[in-house]
């Protein structure tokens, strides 16, 4: 509460130019800051089937059978479906019981 009382009070005593150069600095320990921490967290944090699910949905890894399983159906059914749809239960994926 104390620094958040301090950065108010030197928020308010910077003039509109330092004010600018002030938060584009907090905006870039704040992006450093996030780097580290995102980075931290996928390594230490997750486990090793939940980091390979993030590669797989962001494409950098591709594994049709495994993990990418499902994301691949979905991309199927929803390029299948196009604009309008198929309907409620009428699509190619869940009529042929490739998605539950």
């Amino acid at each position: 509460l104390c620094a958040l009382v301090v950065g108010y009070l030197v928020f308010l005593s910077l003039s509109e130019r330092h004010l600018s150069y002030f938060l584009i600095g907090l905006f870039a320990l704040g992006s450093i800051g996030f780097l580290y921490s995102s980075d931290y967290f996928f390594n230490k944090v997750l486990e090793p089937h939940q980091q390979i699910r993030i590669k797989v949905v962001l494409g950098m890894e591709e594994d049709l059978a495994g993990a990418g399983y499902n994301v691949n159906q979905s991309k199927i059914a929803i390029g299948s479906g196009e604009l309008t749809g198929k309907g409620f239960l009428n699509g190619t994926q869940t009529k042929l019981k490739y998605v539950p």
